[in-house]
């Protein structure tokens, strides 16, 4: 039988394929854990992507085109009819947009480049409290809201052939679900969240063992 991807692997895979969705580890363990309806199974151990890998030509797609991006701020801008301080005013604005433009899609060009070529490195780094990391802006800084956890997400599927590197990386992304930002718009999907991690925290305890140090259950020094 084909030795089983590992979870670092398989991360950075997602990285390499996805660089327009995942900055870093913790993006990725989101998504294969929490996010319900991710295409993603469980098979000899691991998770396996139902959607398959992005091929250089689709990856090349994530590429922007900033004269295009520019075109269509020309096609919703005009300064037809305008004169004086008015067309000033107008064209200085339609010009310090253009430039916003061009700096924003050059940075995320950098950025899908970046996360091609490091991955590896990437499928490492998790989401960081504090200063921003490598290729990783602002909207990926953790702690972060995390999905509606329901029955169907991966961690609560776990399979007893789960392979051990597999198995920590659940316990780790339930600890990220303990740490997170409640949603201002849903502020009590937070404790819901942190309720049925727990859930699944204990089974995984219960069923696999505790590693030694580990809590068993989320406690006020688990963040």
């Amino acid at each position: 039988m084909k030795t089983p991807i590992s979870l670092n692997d398989s991360i950075a895979k997602s990285i390499h394929d996805w660089p327009t969705l995942y900055a870093c580890r913790t993006d990725v363990l989101h998504q294969y854990f929490c996010v319900n309806g991710n295409g993603m199974e469980w098979k000899n151990g691991v998770l396996v992507d139902g959607y398959g890998s992005s091929t250089k030509a689709e990856r090349d797609l994530m590429i922007e085109n900033e004269d295009e991006k520019v075109a269509e701020l020309h096609e919703r801008s005009s300064v037809a009819g305008l004169s004086g301080d008015n067309l000033v005013k107008v064209s200085w604005e339609i010009a310090t947009e253009e430039a916003r433009i061009r700096v924003d899609v050059r940075r995320r060009n950098m950025e899908t480049t970046f996360r091609v070529k490091n991955a590896k490195l990437l499928a490492l780094i998790p989401w960081k409290d504090d200063d921003k990391h490598p290729a990783c802006d602002v909207n990926h800084c953790a702690p972060k809201t995390i999905y509606p956890l329901c029955q169907y997400a991966c961690m609560n599927e776990v399979p007893d052939d789960i392979q051990p590197d597999w198995l920590a990386g659940v316990r780790e992304m339930i600890f990220w679900v303990f740490c997170s930002k409640p949603d201002a718009d849903q502020p009590a999907q937070q404790a819901a969240n942190i309720a049925f991690a727990d859930g699944v925290l204990r089974t995984l305890h219960t069923r696999f063992g505790s590693p030694e140090g580990m809590p068993i259950g989320r406690s006020p020094s688990t963040c």
